[in-house]
Order: structure tokens, then C-alpha cells, then sequence
């Protein structure tokens, strides 16, 4: 049997905070499989049916929401390791983002 999510009260206390971020940390909520260029795909999968559905693909809105999240976790590492991984991305792809410009 699954384990039962934590309910949280009208008006939660640190404690209730507490249990349910454990809770969901136990769960693997906050896990973020990176991938090898230090961006974090769509979904976590695998398979012909995960390749076809681009969720390996990356969100750029999405890496830097997850960024944030580990700049505000107290993992800047984490946070600059994405935000270079996206600049990156678009320094390499300048040339393209110029030319629909012009």
C-alpha cells in the first residue's frame, strides 16, 4: 500500500511543513534527473514511446523554474550549473536567433 500524503491544516504549522516536505523528499518529488549537458529534460523516461513523445526534450522556462528552486533549496551550484547549461544553448544557436531577426 502506497503511503498516505500528509495533511496539511487550515492554517499549517512549521511542524505540518516539516512532515510534508519529508514526506514528499522521501517520495523523490525533488529528484531532477540532469542530463549530460547539465539541463534537465521535460519528464523522466525512457523508451521508444518516452523518445516519441519529446518530453526528452528541454523547456527552457521549465530548467530555469528548477534553477530557481535549487538556488532557493540553498544548491547554487545546481542553480548556476543549469543557468550556464541554457546560456550555453543560446550562444551556441546565436547565429540562428540573428537570422530570423534580420
Amino acid at each position: 500500500m502506497p503511503p498516505t500524503l500528509p495533511a496539511l491544516s487550515d492554517a499549517p504549522t512549521r511542524s505540518e511543513v516539516r512532515t510534508l516536505l519529508r514526506f514528499l523528499q522521501d517520495q523523490g518529488t525533488f529528484q531532477f534527473p540532469r542530463l549530460a549537458n547539465g539541463l534537465f529534460s521535460a519528464a523522466a523516461g525512457q523508451g521508444a514511446d518516452f523518445l516519441q513523445s519529446g518530453y526528452r526534450n528541454v523547456w527552457v522556462r521549465d530548467n530555469l523554474h528548477i534553477a530557481h528552486a535549487h538556488w532557493l533549496i540553498g544548491d547554487p551550484e545546481a542553480a548556476a550549473r543549469t543557468a550556464m547549461a541554457v546560456l550555453q544553448f543560446y550562444i551556441k544557436h546565436r547565429h540562428r536567433f540573428e537570422q530570423v531577426i534580420t
